[in-house]
């Protein structure tokens, strides 16, 4: 029989759950972080010509991005699926951007996502 990584051995956690989640945590923060910026840096510099275009531009999706994040620190089962669906939604809203974007861009919240949701213990 074979362990699922949300399974538990008699002497405590699998081995490296731990580390991947905190790897999960890491990763989403980071990722988060600088997108944030980056939305609220564009934000800024384009409130002038754009008005409330701007703010519904990059404002919301800073807004969304920091969300999620937060649900996932706090609540990494809701958090990483949500990660998976947000992730998905940037998918089919960036499909025609270079393979650099969608790398920085999409991947990251699915790989934190995916490690949110196995290293997460299931409730009893």
């Amino acid at each position: 029989m074979t362990m699922h990584a949300t399974q538990m051995t008699r002497l405590g956690p699998v081995p490296g759950q731990t580390l991947l989640r905190w790897a999960g945590r890491i990763l989403l923060l980071a990722w988060s972080g600088f997108w944030s910026w980056f939305n609220v840096a564009s934000l800024l510099g384009e409130v002038a010509e754009l008005g409330i275009g701007a703010w519904i531009n990059h404002g919301l999706l800073a807004a969304v991005i920091v969300g999620t994040t937060i649900l996932g620190l706090v609540r990494p089962r809701i958090g990483g699926a949500l990660l998976l669906l947000l992730a998905a939604g940037l998918a089919i809203f960036f499909h025609g951007v270079t393979p650099f974007v969608g790398a920085i861009l999409i991947l990251p919240p699915a790989c934190a996502g995916v490690l949110l949701l196995l290293t997460t213990p299931r409730p009893a």
